[in-house]
C-alpha cells in the first residue's frame, strides 16, 4: 500500500481536468485547471469521500462485507494519514467545511468495482454533501441537472456535433443545468479498439458546441464565483471549468 504521507501529498497537490474528448472549433478557450474535486458515497450506513484507486495489491487485504444488505461494497481499515486533508462538503442543502485524516479502503458497488483509498466522513443533520472539494471557499452554490426528453433534433446532432466521436443515438440521454443554458447530451462513445465509456457533449440553448468530456454529469458546483461542471467515471469526479 501507498504510504498515507504520500498519498496526502498527492491529493493536496492535485490539480484536476476533465480529460477532453473533443474541443468546439477554435475550442480550449473553456478549459482551465480547476481544484480537486471528490465524490461523496453512502454505503451501508457510511459515507466517504473517494480519493484515487492508487491501491497497491487490493487482492492481499482483508475486505470486509455487510451481509444482509443490497450493498456489496467492501471496506478495509487503513493506516491514519499522518497530515488531515482540508476539505469542503457542498450539496443541495448546504455547505461544510472539515479536515480528516480518517483513512479508509472501499471497493464501492455502485461507482466503481476498483479498490479505492477514501476519507470516512460523518454527516451532520439534514446534510447530503455531493461532492467535496478539496481546500476551503468563501462562497459555494450546488445546481442540480433536469432531465429532458432526447428530440430528433438533439439525436440527429450527436451524430454530427461539429467534433469527433459522434455518441450511440441508441442511448443517448439529455439534461439541463438548472439555471443555466447549458444542455449536456450523454452517451456512450468507442475507443479504437472498441471499448465503450460515457462521454458528455455540452452545448448552450442555441446549439453552440462547447466541447466534449469523459464521464457522465451529475450536477455543477460553484465556488468563490468559478463555475464547473461535474462528471463522474467509474468513482473519479472531472470537473469541467464553464
Amino acid at each position: 500500500m501507498r504510504l498515507a504521507t504520500s498519498i496526502v501529498a498527492a491529493v493536496l497537490a492535485s490539480t484536476q481536468i476533465a480529460t477532453p474528448v473533443a474541443d468546439a472549433c477554435g475550442g480550449g478557450g473553456f478549459m482551465r485547471f480547476s481544484p480537486a474535486m471528490f465524490l461523496v458515497a453512502r454505503h451501508n450506513g457510511r459515507t466517504f469521500v473517494l480519493l484515487d484507486k492508487n491501491v497497491e495489491r487490493p487482492g492481499d487485504i482483508a475486505w470486509r462485507r455487510e451481509t444482509m444488505t443490497y450493498d456489496w461494497s467492501e471496506t478495509a481499515a487503513a493506516p491514519a494519514f499522518t497530515t488531515a486533508i482540508q476539505l469542503t462538503l457542498v450539496g443541495a442543502n448546504r455547505d461544510r467545511r472539515l479536515a480528516s485524516a480518517n483513512h479508509v479502503l472501499i471497493k464501492p458497488a455502485f461507482e466503481t468495482h476498483d479498490a479505492m483509498n477514501a476519507l470516512e466522513i460523518y454527516p451532520q443533520t439534514r446534510e447530503e454533501a455531493r461532492v467535496a472539494i478539496a481546500g476551503e471557499f468563501k462562497t459555494t452554490a450546488w445546481s442540480e441537472i433536469e432531465n429532458q426528453p432526447v428530440s430528433l433534433e438533439t439525436a440527429a446532432w450527436a451524430q454530427n456535433p461539429g467534433f469527433t466521436p459522434a455518441l450511440d443515438p441508441s442511448a443517448l440521454a439529455v439534461a439541463k443545468v438548472i439555471g443555466t443554458n447549458l444542455e449536456l447530451v450523454t452517451a456512450y462513445a468507442y475507443d479504437d479498439k472498441g471499448d465503450h465509456y460515457s462521454t458528455t457533449y455540452v452545448r448552450t440553448a442555441g446549439g453552440r458546441p462547447v466541447g466534449g468530456y469523459r464521464g457522465s454529469p451529475m450536477g455543477m458546483v460553484t465556488l468563490d464565483g468559478a463555475r464547473y461542471l461535474v462528471l463522474v467515471e467509474a468513482g473519479i469526479v472531472m470537473p469541467v471549468a464553464i
